[in-house]
């Protein structure tokens, strides 16, 4: 296996799928015969399965959000996982719902039934913002494929199922506090869980193009940071000023696009 260094620089070609109306994106290890288990990723609000893998002939929809593409080339690339990303049922908000369970099922058994057939490895789960709630709240249902593991992102988890859950493991930002408060709570009730908190990130010049395997070139991570800095997003350290889950930071990008400084692929 490469290391989670060699990962980063490792090329992303992700495979649409679009299954009775369920919209769906993976890509397999290579060789096929050494994958470990399968990735199931959930977007947060506001995005899509289309985020987590770059522009290519085989998705053309994709986009390749920096932080997005380096999961999943960690998880392919470091542990040989298959990863699949799937778009929840809301395109308005694209938040996700109780709604979402039995069409992620149907994608998942559909995945391992005709893309990695007679392959019996385990499920896992990791999910951003909304997402996360979501792989939390689906790892408590009775599932044809259960969850062996989840990751769940800047979120807590609801349910009346908790104590069912599998090892959980919780990344929170040490700023969102109420978030922090009520996970510690819900932690309690899962049988094998760990909270770990993250610190603010500098972004630096060169963020957006170390994160994004230099999918993002230097040059636009440098005219990203900048327009950051310029539209005060960004504090003296370095650090957001404002929490991205709220902020205007896509009128920011929107505007560079328009400028020709940034494609609209980004």
């Amino acid at each position: 296996h490469q290391t989670v260094l060699e990962a980063h620089s490792m090329p992303l070609v992700g495979q649409y799928l679009s299954l009775n109306g369920i919209e769906a994106v993976y890509q397999l290890p290579s060789p096929l015969d050494e994958i470990q288990g399968v990735l199931f990723v959930a977007h947060g609000c506001s995005h899509s399965a289309t985020d987590w893998w770059p522009k290519s002939s085989s998705c053309t929809k994709c986009v390749g959000l920096p932080i997005e593409m380096a999961i999943v080339r960690e998880a392919i690339y470091a542990h040989r996982f298959a990863v699949i990303g799937i778009s929840s049922t809301n395109r308005a908000h694209k938040c996700w719902s109780p709604k979402d369970v039995p069409r992620v099922q149907e994608a998942l058994q559909y995945f391992y039934s005709n893309i990695i057939p007679g392959k019996n490895v385990s499920l896992h789960g990791l999910g951003a913002s909304s997402g996360g709630g979501f792989v939390g709240f689906l790892s408590q249902q009775k599932l044809a494929i259960p969850l062996s593991s989840i990751c769940v992102q800047i979120s807590s988890v609801a349910g009346d199922r908790v104590g069912n859950m599998p090892p959980t493991l919780f990344v929170l930002m040490s700023r969102d506090e109420h978030t922090l408060n009520h996970v510690r709570g819900t932690a309690n009730g899962i049988a094998k869980s760990n909270v770990l908190v993250t610190s603010p990130k500098e972004i630096k010049p060169e963020f957006f193009s170390s994160k994004s395997g230099r999918f993002i070139s230097v040059e636009e991570s440098r005219t990203i940071q900048a327009a950051l800095k310029n539209s005060n997003m960004l504090d003296d350290k370095l650090l957001l000023v404002e929490d991205p889950r709220g902020s205007n930071w896509r009128e920011v990008r929107l505007f560079l696009c328009e400028l020709k400084l940034l494609p609209y692929s980004h």
